[in-house]
């Protein structure tokens, strides 16, 4: 009698749970990693190799550093560390480790030769005879990869200054970060660039009132009475209107020569465009703050969109890449914690009060003009946008204890509903999840 086929039977096993060092093994649930080493939950469930993370200024990524073995016939000693030369190829590259037949090159410049003569800056001390490029062999080939990485790393340097980096925001393919000056009495703000960490220059900013013809970007306007003169970066209408000859407002200056008097007449030529409220004032942060930050646009298309920023040490604030705009809401302490952007609003919590800008206007906190103020009950800790749809937008408003949603889009429709009362969030850590 033929034997039967016994019948095959599969059971799923999904990876997860985590690394479990504690539970007995027979009472482990199927899935749940007892060891483990360069792995992580994945946000997508199972496990997912570590990504890892890397040091960062905006020079060469060490992780992408890439090698080449020049095997070679020496005539002298070859140190780790030098620069050699090929005296045909005009190649160069730095040396990250030697072997008795070959030189291990990074920071390659050029192709080197067959025939090349190498010279360490100061003596011939081979020839190239052969271009390897990378090891076959993976331990070999892993080793002079970390070599390559190390030697990349080793430029990179922290944000300069004292104590903690107080924030970090992305703008148009650009890392900024904040951190005290060496001293701890201001903040400075810095740009992430091929060079390292490069400071961001502040211009100056000066108030106008009795604007009568718009100023625009770029141009230079002249005190009439002193001949003082400053480079309009930016012109920030706060309040009135250039028609109604009332327009207030500041400029952000790049640049000034001699001294303005207050009360006198801002010119272009022999027209008259504003009067001067008050001195050119350097751009100065206070030391401290956590900064906050979003991308946002305000006048549509693809090249409006700017960074603002809180800190809840300074004025919020617009920069363009070139010029840091001081957002000047009217406030006694005008020092706002958190932002968003929301509806074509700019929302600025100050403590317990939430407060938006008018529609499409970031510089313009005048209820006159669509602005308003909503008062909570607790100190505000996050501001979030959720997902809505465009007759009803809907903002998340946290304090520790509470959570309101205000729905609407604009002053005239904006309304305020208790979501979850006695559940909150800490600060800064409410985040929309799939």
């Amino acid at each position: 009698m033929p034997l039967s086929t016994p019948p095959v039977r599969y059971d799923l096993i999904r990876l997860g749970g985590g690394l479990d060092q504690v539970t007995p093994t027979l009472s482990l649930p199927p899935g749940v990693a007892r060891r483990v080493a360069n792995f992580e939950c994945s946000i997508t469930g199972g496990y997912t190799r570590i990504t890892g993370y890397e040091r960062f200024d905006g020079r060469f990524s060490p992780s992408s550093a890439n090698y080449n073995i020049l095997v070679c016939t020496f005539t002298g000693p070859v140190a780790v560390g030098v620069t050699v030369t090929g005296s045909v190829s005009a190649a160069t590259g730095k040396v990250i480790a030697v072997t008795e037949t070959f030189l291990v090159i990074t920071r390659e410049t050029g192709t080197f030769e067959v025939g090349d003569s190498l010279n360490d800056g100061s003596n011939f001390v081979g020839t190239v005879v052969d271009v390897q490029g990378v090891s076959a062999d993976g331990l070999e080939d892993a080793t002079y990869r970390n070599l390559a990485a190390d030697d990349y790393r080793a430029d990179i340097q922290a944000v300069p200054g004292s104590g903690p980096i107080l924030g970090v925001g992305y703008y148009n393919g650009t890392v900024y970060a904040w951190r005290n000056n060496a001293g701890g009495t201001a903040a400075n703000m810095y740009r992430s660039s091929s060079s390292g960490w490069t400071a961001v220059t502040l211009g100056k900013t000066l108030s106008f009132d009795n604007g009568v013809l718009a100023i625009n970007d770029g141009v230079t306007v002249t005190g009439q009475s002193s001949g003082a003169t400053g480079v309009v970066a930016r012109t920030v209408l706060e309040s009135g209107t250039w028609p109604s000859s009332d327009a207030t407002g500041q400029l952000i200056l790049s640049s000034t020569t001699g001294t303005f008097i207050v009360g006198e007449n801002l010119v272009i030529g022999a027209t008259v465009y504003a009067r001067v409220v008050s001195l050119p004032v350097q751009i100065a942060l206070a030391p401290g703050g956590q900064y906050d930050t979003t991308v946002a646009n305000f006048g549509g298309g693809t090249t409006n969109y700017k960074l603002y920023g809180v800190s809840g040490t300074n004025n919020a604030f617009e920069f363009d890449g070139t010029t840091y705009v001081p957002i000047r809401t009217g406030m006694a302490v005008d020092t706002p914690s958190h932002l968003c952007f929301h509806k074509q609003h700019l929302f600025l919590s100050f403590g317990a009060s939430v407060q938006f800008s008018a529609l499409g206007f970031p510089y313009q906190w005048t209820p006159l003009l669509g602005a308003g103020e909503i008062a909570m009950n607790a100190q505000v800790t996050n501001l979030l946008v959720l997902p809505g749809d465009q007759s009803s937008g809907a903002l998340g408003i946290y304090t520790r204890d509470d959570t309101s949603v205000l729905y609407g889009t604009s002053a005239a429709s904006f309304s305020l509903s208790t979501f979850n009362s006695g559940t909150g969030a800490y600060p800064f850590t409410a985040q929309n999840m799939d």
